[in-house]
């Protein structure tokens, strides 16, 4: 008997103390991890340990901690039953429900994201993506600096909050992103500065198959704002992809390995795309307003010399509506199977489609003389309008 009453009156404390000042599983700083975290009723403490404490609340509220805005983090939040007042700190306060009534708290959703990196905080954002535990991250908007590289060789996913405010910023020649997983999906975020002069690299170097780049920037890489090799396998695509102000070639590959390239841009590079396949309506831009391709985006310390685009598409294969502006040199160089492409601008003595083959419907303005342009570009009698 003695045994039933002491287990009995366990049971009760034990639930009396877990009610009152322990709070249920929340995750209040968006690290896809559940805090420590106690409620004080006495006084409407909330203290989450390395995270914050605040007054909210009072003795015989309910605690009802939960995401109620959508922003993946939980809310401080109470229910207080005489009066059915539901009360969530910095959101909302409404009424429903009352005396007897069980406030229902569901457990957030499933989170989209396994970890949502800490705003600004570099060293957190390199923790997370050579983590071996997530499979996906997410990057709030904020400058991110770097000074090593990157290896990210069991993430899935990694997405910024937008391509032009979530920026990784490299401070130094030798560091880039390096994706070493095969299925990951790189989408809306910069990377600033970077690439390795030494290795031949890029801001964002891809050794593996089945990588897909969407809506992410590269400006003022020391080498080639993004680059792969003939181990990264086949089948890398970039979609809405951006090059700006390269030290060497926006986009730069090698031409035995399967990819696709949909509306990609190389601006102010010193070379646009070189050895790359299946480019659809992609552009290689030079002008002198270099302001515009670094407007809205943090610029890496020192100075660059302004770059003047040499060539736009060299050795490319498989190019439709492509477009080459303002290169110094010539717009194609050695592509093959070119259609509805043009290029435009460049003056006297450029190149249109330097000793390119199996062209069609491509056109030329602003550089060369068509009878110039007629016996260099179109070999082998291929024809071009």
């Amino acid at each position: 008997m003695r045994k039933i009453v002491e287990a009995a009156l366990a049971g009760f404390i034990t639930a009396v103390f877990v009610g009152i000042y322990a709070l249920p599983a929340a995750d209040f700083d968006g690290d896809s991890r559940t805090d420590l975290a106690i409620f004080r009723p006495s006084t409407g403490l909330w203290a989450v340990r390395g995270v914050t404490r605040v007054y909210f609340g009072a003795n015989g509220d309910i605690i009802t901690p939960g995401d109620y805005n959508g922003d993946e983090l939980d809310d401080i939040a109470i229910f207080r039953e005489s009066n059915g007042l539901w009360a969530v700190r910095g959101v909302t306060r409404a009424y429903f429900g009352g005396t007897g009534d069980t406030p229902v708290v569901g457990g957030g959703g499933q989170r989209t994201y396994d970890y949502v990196v800490k705003a600004g905080d570099g060293d957190d954002l390199v923790r997370a993506l050579e983590s071996d535990t997530y499979k996906s991250v997410f990057i709030p908007n904020g400058t991110y600096e770097v000074s090593e590289i990157i290896t990210v060789d069991n993430l899935s996913r990694v997405t910024g909050e937008s391509m032009g405010y979530t920026v990784i910023l490299f401070t130094a020649d030798g560091y880039y992103l390096d994706i070493n997983q095969d299925c990951c999906l790189l989408e809306d975020f910069s990377v600033g500065g970077g690439g390795s002069t030494s290795a031949d690299v890029g801001a964002i170097h891809i050794r593996e198959d089945l990588v897909e780049v969407r809506n992410v920037r590269s400006f003022l890489s020391n080498s080639h704002g993004f680059s792969y090799t003939g181990d990264a396998g086949s089948d890398i695509s970039f979609f809405q992809a951006r090059a700006m102000l390269a030290a060497s070639t926006g986009f730069s590959g090698d031409i035995d390995v399967e990819t696709t390239f949909t509306n990609c841009r190389a601006i102010n590079c010193e070379n646009g795309f070189h050895c790359c396949r299946n480019l659809s309506s992609c552009v290689v831009r030079w002008d002198d307003m270099l302001e515009r391709a670094g407007a809205a985006v943090p610029l890496p310390p020192g100075p660059r010399e302004e770059i003047i685009t040499h060539y736009g598409f060299i050795l490319c294969d498989g190019l439709s509506s492509c477009r080459a502006i303002n290169c110094s040199i010539s717009g194609f160089w050695l592509c093959r199977y070119v259609s509805a492409s043009s290029v435009d601008g460049g003056g006297s003595g450029t190149y249109g489609f330097g000793l390119c083959s199996n062209l069609s419907s491509c056109h030329v303005k602003g550089t060369t003389d068509d009878e110039y342009y007629d016996s260099v570009c179109c070999v082998d009698g291929d024809s071009c309008d």
